[in-house]
C-alpha cells in the first residue's frame, strides 16, 4: 500500500492528517472542514493533498462519493425513473365513482427477470437456482437505501459501480421515506451463482409518502395485480399495507431480515416496535420450520463506543440483550409482550421469530474520531460478510428440513402469496401447503401420487377417511394389476397386485403424509385450541393455533391413535384378499374380472363423492384441486392427460376402462379407437357442454404416427407449403393434424395451429403471412404508433424487466441495460391470436380430441417441452398450465427478434436455440410414450441452401455471452441437417426405415433470415416446385413394396391414408406348437359418420396379407354405411418373421397399414386378449350371419397366387346381410370375406 508523509492530524493528533491547508498544516477530515468553516481565506493545496492520501483512501473516498453522491432536482428525477426497474412490488390506490377507495396489491416481473438474468450470468449457464432474498426494513430516514447502496457497491468491481443496480440514496439530513413500495436489486458477488442474494428495500413502516412516487408511475401499467381489503371491504391505505402487509410478504421470503434504526439510547422502543413488525409476519405464518435470521442495525449513530468497531464483532449484540433484559420488567410493551409468548428472557422473546440475533453497528461519517470513511466501510464491509454466512446456514437449515424453495418453486410460492395476502384473511400463510403444491409427482414418485390421494381422504379425519381410503386404494391396485401384468400371472394371489414394491410406496406415502400433513396433538389447556403444525413446519416457534397465535414452546407431539404403515398396509391388503376371492366366485376370466373392477371402482368413486372426499357433480373452479392436476385421480398410476369438459383431468388407461361399454359403443371403439365416456369419472358430471366426451385413443397393435418441425421465421412458410401439398396427395379434405399421433415443433405455433387447433395447412398457410408481416415491425416503428406523444412512456420498462441481456460473465450480468429486441412480442402475441380466435386464452394442458403436441423451449439454457399432455413441473416438461397464446411467445421468443417471454416460472426463448431439428427430442418422447414401432417418422425442415447464413448483422444486437453462443449454435444448425446427419447414424435400422426428412432447396445462395419478409414470396413459389423421389428400401420392414418409382410427396400420401386401417387380432393359437395361427380383421379408424371415410374407402383397390392379395374391389368398392372390417386369417413358423398386410391404392404398389410388417412375437407381446372380441360379439357384429368361409386363410408355406393371375375377383355387398362376398367370373362364391358391424 503506498503512502505520502503526512503524518497524524495536527488539530486532533489521533486520525491520519490527508489535507493539507494552505496555512502549511495538516488535517484529517473532520477537523479539515471545521478549520475551513473558522477560516474561510484558506483552502487546500490539492496536489499536495492526494500526495498525502493513501490509495486505498482514495478508493474509499470514491466509493462514498458513488453511496451517497447528491443529486440536483433533474439528476435525481433521472435516477428515480432509472431505479423503477427494480420495483417488486407495492400499492396502487384510486378512488371509484362512489368516493370509496379501490387498492390493489401489484407484482412485477422482476424476481424472475433476476433470477433469469443470473442464470445467464454464469459462463456455462445455470439450471435452477437457490436465491436468498434479504429484507431491509425500518422506519423512515434510517439509511436502509444508502446501507443497500453500500454493500452492493463494496461487493462490485470499481468499474462497474456507474452501471450498477442500487437504490437511489435519500438527501442528506431528510427523515422523508426514499423508496417507495418494495424494491429489489442483486448482490453482484453471489450473482450467476447457484445462490444469488437478492436484496429487497421495504419503504419506511410508518408508511409515508416516500418521495419515489412523484417519479415512478409506469410499473403500475405492468404488474399483475391482486384486489384487496380490509374485513369491511374498503381498499387499504399505504400505511395498512406498509404495517400489515409488507411484513407478513416479506417475513414469508426472507432468508435474513435487517432492522435499520438510529434509536441506540431508547433500545427498548426500538425493540417493541421491531418485535410488533416480526410479530405481524411470524404470527401469519405456521408450519415455517425455518426462521430467518434478524441483524439489527444501529446504522448513523452519532454514539462512540471504539469496542463496537474492533475485532471483536459479537460484543455490541452482547450489549444490546444485557440492556434490553435490563428493561425487560420497567418497560410495560416489553413486559406484555413477554408475558404473552410465555418467555422470561429476551433471548427466548426475540427466538419465537428468529433463528439468530446480530447487532451491527455503523458510525455516522464525519462524526467523531470514528466517522472516518474508513471506518464507515470497514463495518459496512463486515455487516456485508454477516448477511453471507447468516444467508449461508439459514439455507442450509432449509434443505435440511425440505423447505428450500429453487428458481422454479419461487414462483409458485410468491403466486400462492400474493393470492393469500389479497385475500385480507386473517387466517395464517401455511408453508406446509406450499410444500405441497412446490411438489410435482410424476412417473418416478408413486407415493407421493399416493400421499396426495392420502391428503384428500383423511381430510375430514383419519378414523372417517380411513375405510374409504383403504377400498379405493385397494381396487385401483388391483385395477393396475389387471391392465398391465402378464397375462399368465395368478389373480387370487393377493402378493400379485399388491407386490412387495407397491407396499412399499404406500408405506413411504402414509409417513409423508403423517409427516407433512397430521397437525401436532397438542391442546391448550387455557383456551382449547390445537396445534395446527405439522412435524416438518413444527420448528422453533412452537405451538399455534389455527390463527397463528403463539400458545407455548414445546415439540411436535404425537398422535397416539394413528394407523402404523403396517397395519394401514394390512387393510389394503385385506381388502384386496376379500375381492379377489369375491370376483373369484365369478371364474379366472381376465375380461370378467376387469369388468368387475370398474363397476367396484365406480362403486368407491361415488362413496368418496359422497363423503364429500371428491367433487360432487359440476364444472371444476380454478381453485379445485381435482382441476388440471398433476395427478390422476382416478387411478394414481398414471398422468393425467385428457382434460374433461368438466375440467377433471384422467388418463388414457381410465378413459379405456370407463368408456361407454354398451354393445354399439364397444362395436365403434374395436373397429375405429373410439371411446365415449358418457360422465366424468371424478366427478360423475354428465351434463353440459361437451357430453358425452370422444376421445381417438391409438388402437392397440398400430403404429405411430410422428411430425417434427424445424422452426425457422420466415422460413416456416416451406414448411407449410410441403404440409399443404401433403394435405392435398392425401385426398381426404382432412386437416394434416387428423394423421399424427404426436407432433414436435420447434416451430411451435405451426405445431399448435395443425395439431391442436386443427387448422388446415391450405388455412394456416395466408395466416402464417400475413402474421409474419404484423409480427416483424421493427421496434420504433411499432412504439411510435403505439404512443400519442412520440415514445412510448413505459416501454423501456417493460424491457429492462425481460431483458435477455449480460454483459460479461461476472457481476456485471446484475447491470441494467436498455438493449431492445428488434420486434415487439405483443405484436405477435396479438397476431397469433387472431389465428387461433377464441382459443387465445384456453389452457394449453390436456388433451380434448387431437393429437399429442408438445412444443421446444429453451428454458434456463436447457432444452424443455411444453406439451398439451404433461401438466410438467418435472424432468424434460416445463409446466404447461399456461394459456396457447403464452405457449406460442415460449416457443418463439429468439433473440434478438423478439424478448424472452418472463412466465411465472421464469424466462423462455425460441427451442431453437438447443433443438432447431427436434427429431432426437421428438423419437426419444414416442419411444417413452408407447415405446412404439412407427408406421412414419416426419421430420420437415425449413428450407437449407448452399451457404449457411451467419446473421452477422444480427448476432451484433445480442452481447457476448452465454444467449450469443445459443444464437450461433442455432446458426450452425439452421437447416436441420446435423441433427438429421446424426440421427441417421445412432437409432435402429427398423425406425430408420420408417423415417423421412422433407428439406427444400433454397433457391437463395445463403439461406434467408428469420425476418426476412422479402422472400417469403420466392420461398413459397419455389417450395411448390420441390419434388424428392422416393428411396429405395431393403428391408422386410419396409413401409413400400412393389414398383415405387414416385416422388416422395405422394408415397408419404399413400402411407399416412394406410395408417388409417390397423390389424385387430381377436385369437392367437398354437397349432402343431411350431404354428402360431392368428385369427383378427383389418380396421379403419375413420368411421361411417366421419368426413373422409367414404373417400378413403373409395380409394381402396385391394388388401393382402403376406403376398396374397385377399380381396380386390376392381368395381365397387367397400360399403361405407357401416364400420370398416375385413376379416383375416394369417400363420407362421417363425416368431421373428414380419407378417405383412398391405393396401394398395391404385397405385404400383403396396403400402403397410397401420403396425405392419410386424412379427408374431410382437403380436403375442402387445395384445390384449382380455379385450377381444369373442365368438358372441362376432356373431352380432355380423347381424347373425355366419359362413365357414367367413375368413380368407393366408398360411405362411403355401405359394401365393399371382397377382396378374387370370381367376378375377369383384366385390358385392348384400345389403339384407351385409356381407361382401367375393365371386370368381363365372359367379361362383370363393372367399366371403368382408363383414359390416
Amino acid at each position: 500500500m503506498d503512502f505520502g508523509d503526512g503524518g497524524e492530524c495536527g488539530k486532533c493528533e489521533e486520525l491520519p492528517g490527508v489535507n493539507k491547508c494552505t496555512c502549511g498544516e495538516i488535517f484529517c477530515e473532520a477537523c479539515f472542514s471545521k478549520h475551513l468553516k473558522r477560516n474561510p481565506q484558506h483552502n487546500q493545496q490539492r496536489e499536495h493533498t492526494l500526495a498525502l492520501i493513501p490509495v486505498s483512501v482514495l478508493r474509499s473516498q470514491r466509493w462514498w462519493k458513488f453511496v451517497t453522491r447528491p443529486f440536483s432536482k433533474e439528476s435525481q428525477a433521472d435516477a428515480f425513473k432509472y431505479d423503477e426497474a427494480a420495483k417488486w412490488f407495492g400499492l396502487i390506490t384510486k378512488m371509484n365513482e362512489n368516493n370509496i377507495r379501490e387498492s390493489e396489491l401489484a407484482e412485477t416481473p422482476r424476481l424472475m427477470s433476476l433470477l433469469h438474468r443470473s442464470a445467464e450470468a454464469h459462463p456455462e449457464g445455470l439450471g435452477a437456482q437457490i436465491p436468498s432474498i434479504v429484507s431491509f426494513v425500518g422506519p423512515s430516514g434510517a439509511g436502509k437505501s444508502v446501507l443497500i447502496r453500500s454493500i452492493i457497491s463494496l461487493s462490485a468491481e470499481e468499474e462497474t459501480w456507474k452501471s450498477v443496480e442500487a437504490p437511489v440514496p435519500g438527501e442528506k439530513g431528510s427523515t422523508c421515506s426514499t423508496t417507495g413500495e418494495v424494491n429489489l436489486y442483486p448482490e453482484p458477488s453471489s450473482f450467476g451463482t447457484k445462490t444469488p442474494i437478492l436484496i429487497a428495500d421495504c419503504e419506511g413502516v410508518e408508511g409515508s409518502r416516500p418521495v419515489a412516487t412523484n417519479y415512478q408511475e409506469d410499473w403500475k401499467q405492468l404488474s399483475r395485480k391482486y384486489p384487496i381489503q380490509n374485513k369491511e371491504g374498503r381498499g387499504l391505505d399505504r400505511t395498512s399495507i406498509a404495517k400489515n402487509i409488507y411484513p407478513r410478504f416479506l417475513y414469508i421470503f426472507s432468508d435474513v431480515i435487517c432492522y435499520v434504526t438510529r434509536e441506540q439510547r431508547s433500545w427498548a422502543n426500538a425493540t417493541v416496535r421491531l418485535l410488533e413488525w416480526s410479530s405481524v409476519g411470524a404470527q401469519h405464518a405456521i408450519n415455517q420450520y425455518t426462521l430467518p435470521a434478524l441483524i439489527i442495525i444501529l446504522n448513523n449513530s452519532g454514539v462512540e463506543n471504539e469496542a463496537w468497531v474492533s475485532d471483536d464483532r459479537n460484543i455490541l449484540t452482547k450489549e444490546f440483550f444485557t440492556t434490553i433484559s435490563e428493561e425487560l420488567n420497567d418497560n410495560d410493551s416489553l413486559r406484555n409482550l413477554a408475558m404473552k409468548y410465555g418467555e422470561t428472557t429476551m433471548e427466548g422473546l426475540f427466538g419465537r421469530n428468529y433463528s439468530s440475533v446480530h447487532v451491527h453497528y455503523t458510525p455516522q461519517e464525519g462524526y467523531g474520531p470514528f466517522g472516518s470513511i474508513e471506518t464507515v466501510q470497514r463495518q459496512n464491509q463486515r455487516l456485508l460478510d454477516r448477511i453471507k454466512s447468516d444467508s449461508r446456514r439459514v439455507q442450509e437449515e432449509r434443505a435440511k428440513s425440505w423447505t428450500q424453495f429453487d428458481s422454479q418453486k419461487l414462483p409458485i410460492l410468491t403466486e400462492l402469496a400474493f393470492n393469500h395476502l389479497a385475500t385480507g384473511a386473517e387466517e395464517p400463510f401455511d408453508f406446509g401447503s406450499c410444500r405441497r403444491k412446490t411438489v410435482v409427482p410424476h412417473d418416478q414418485t408413486l407415493h407421493l401420487r399416493i400421499a396426495e390421494f392420502l391428503r384428500r381422504c383423511f381430510k375430514p379425519g383419519l378414523f372417517f377417511g380411513m375405510p374409504n381410503c383403504v377400498s379405493a386404494l385397494g381396487i385401483m391396485i388391483l385395477r393396475n394389476a389387471l391392465l398391465s401384468q402378464d397375462k399368465n400371472d395368478l389373480l387370487l394371489v393377493p402378493s400379485t397386485p399388491f407386490s412387495a414394491e407397491i407396499q412399499e410406496e404406500c408405506k413411504k406415502a402414509l409417513n409423508y403424509f403423517y409427516d407433512e400433513d397430521l397437525p401436532c396433538e397438542y391442546i391448550d389447556p387455557k383456551s382449547g385450541n390445537r396445534c395446527v403444525n405439522t412435524k416438518s413446519g413444527h420448528g422453533r416457534k412452537g405451538h399455534q393455533d389455527r390463527s397463528g397465535q403463539y400458545m407455548r414452546s414445546g415439540d411436535y407431539v404425537k398422535d397416539g391413535k394413528k394407523a402404523t404403515p403396517e397395519s394401514f398396509i394390512n387393510s389394503v391388503k385385506s381388502y384386496i384378499t376379500d375381492t379377489t376371492k369375491r370376483f373369484g366366485l365369478e371364474g379366472l376370466n381376465r375380461r370378467k374380472w376387469r369388468e368387475l373392477v370398474t363397476a367396484e371402482h365406480h362403486k368407491n368413486m361415488e362413496q368418496l363423492r359422497e363423503s364429500g372426499i371428491y367433487p360432487q357433480p359440476g364444472l371444476a373452479e380454478e381453485d379445485d384441486p381435482f382441476h388440471e392436476s398433476s395427478i390422476c385421480y382416478s387411478c394414481l398410476f398414471k398422468r393425467p392427460e385428457y382434460l374433461l369438459p368438466c375440467n377433471h383431468t384422467v388418463c388414457e388407461d381410465c378413459i379405456r376402462s370407463h368408456s361407454d361399454s354398451t354393445i354399439e359403443a364397444t362395436r365403434m371403439k374395436r373397429a375405429t379407437g373410439k371411446h365415449i365416456l358418457k360422465s366424468c369419472i371424478i366427478c360423475n358430471t354428465s351434463i353440459g357442454e361437451g357430453w358425452p366426451f370422444e376421445a381417438n385413443l391409438r388402437p392397440p397393435l398400430s403404429g405411430c404416427r410422428v411430425l417434427f418441425l424445424d422452426g425457422g421465421g420466415v422460413r416456416v412458410i416451406n414448411q407449410l407449403v410441403i404440409l399443404k401439398r401433403l394435405e392435398s396427395c392425401i385426398g381426404l379434405k382432412l386437416p394434416i393434424g387428423d394423421f399424427f399421433d404426436l407432433i414436435v415443433g420447434t416451430s411451435g405455433i405451426a405445431a399448435i395451429a395443425l395439431g391442436i387447433s386443427k387448422t388446415p395447412a391450405t388455412e394456416f398457410t395466408p395466416k402464417f403471412k400475413n402474421m409474419c408481416t404484423k409480427s416483424f415491425i421493427p421496434q420504433y416503428r411499432y412504439r411510435h404508433k403505439q404512443s400519442s406523444g412520440g415514445t412510448n412512456q413505459h416501454y423501456w420498462l417493460w424491457f429492462m424487466w425481460n431483458l435477455f441481456n449480460r454483459t460479461n460473465t461476472s457481476f456485471t450480468g446484475a447491470t441494467m441495460s436498455l438493449q431492445d429486441p428488434l420486434y415487439s412480442a405483443q405484436l405477435l402475441e396479438k397476431s397469433f391470436q387472431d389465428i387461433i380466435q377464441g382459443n387465445e386464452k384456453r389452457k394449453f394442458f390436456g388433451l380434448r380430441n387431437y393429437c399429442r403436441v408438445a412444443v421446444t423451449t429453451t428454458f434456463e439454457a436447457e432444452s424443455r417441452l411444453i406439451a398439451n399432455y404433461s401438466f410438467g413441473g418435472y424432468g424434460k416438461y416445463s409446466f404447461s398450465d399456461m394459456s396457447v397464446s403464452d405457449v406460442a411467445l415460449c416457443t418463439s421468443a429468439c433473440p434478438p427478434y423478439f424478448p424472452p417471454h418472463v412466465g411465472k416460472m421464469g424466462a423462455y426463448r425460441d427451442g431453437g436455440l438447443k433443438e432447431n431439428n427436434p427429431i432426437h427430442l421428438a423419437v426419444t418422447e414416442a419411444e417413452a410414450l408407447w415405446a412404439p414401432r412407427y408406421d412414419i417418422v416426419l421430420s420437415v425442415g425449413s428450407g437449407k441452401a448452399s451457404q449457411l447464413w451467419y446473421g452477422s448483422e444480427h448476432r451484433d444486437y445480442i452481447e457476448n455471452g452465454q444467449v450469443r453462443q445459443l444464437f450461433d449454435e442455432l446458426l450452425e444448425n439452421i437447416n436441420g441437417n446435423p441433427a438429421w446427419v446424426e440421427f441417421q447414424k445412432s437409432w435402429p435400422e427398423r425406425i430408420l426405415k420408417r423415417s423421412e426428412r422433407l428439406n427444400v432447396d433454397l433457391a437463395q445462395k445463403y439461406e434467408p433470415a428469420f425476418d426476412n419478409l422479402s422472400v417469403i414470396a420466392d420461398m413459397e413459389e419455389h417450395a411448390q416446385s420441390y419434388s424428392p423421389t422416393q428411396p429405395l428400401f431393403e428391408s422386410p420392414f419396409q413401409p413400400i413394396v412393389g414398383n415405387a418409382e414416385a416422388k416422395l410427396i405422394e408415397t408419404l400420401a399413400d402411407r399416412l391414408r394406410a395408417s388409417l386401417f390397423f390389424l385387430e387380432v381377436k385369437s392367437v393359437n398354437r397349432g402343431d406348437g411350431f404354428t402360431v395361427s392368428v385369427k383378427g380383421a383389418v380396421r379403419c379408424r375413420l368411421g361411417p359418420a366421419d368426413k373422409g371415410f367414404e373417400s378413403l374407402l373409395s380409394m381402396v383397390s385391394s388388401f393382402k396379407v403376406n403376398d396374397e392379395t385377399v380381396v380386390s374391389y376392381s368395381n365397387s368398392s367397400p360399403p361405407t354405411v357401416e364400420f370398416f372390417r375385413l376379416n383375416i386369417n394369417f400363420s407362421n413358423d417363425s416368431m421373428d418373421k414380419a407378417v405383412r398386410i398391405d393396401v394398395k391404392f391404385s397405385r404400383p404398389y403396396w403400402v403397410a397399414i397401420s403396425g405392419c410388417p410386424i412379427t408374431i412375437r410382437e403380436i403375442i407381446e402387445e395384445w390384449d386378449p382380455a379385450e377381444a372380441e369373442d365368438e358372441g360379439e362376432e356373431k352380432a357384429a355380423s347381424d347373425g350371419f355366419h359362413s365357414e368361409h367367413d375368413t380368407y386363410s393366408s398360411l405362411s408355406n403355401r405359394n401365393p397366387p399371382s397377382e396378374s393371375g387370370t381367376q378375377e375377383t369383384r366385390c358385392i355387398l348384400y345389403r339384407d346381410v351385409g356381407v361382401v362376398s367375393s365371386l370368381d367370373a363365372d359367379g361362383e362364391g370363393t372367399n366371403p370375406n368382408y363383414d359390416r358391424d
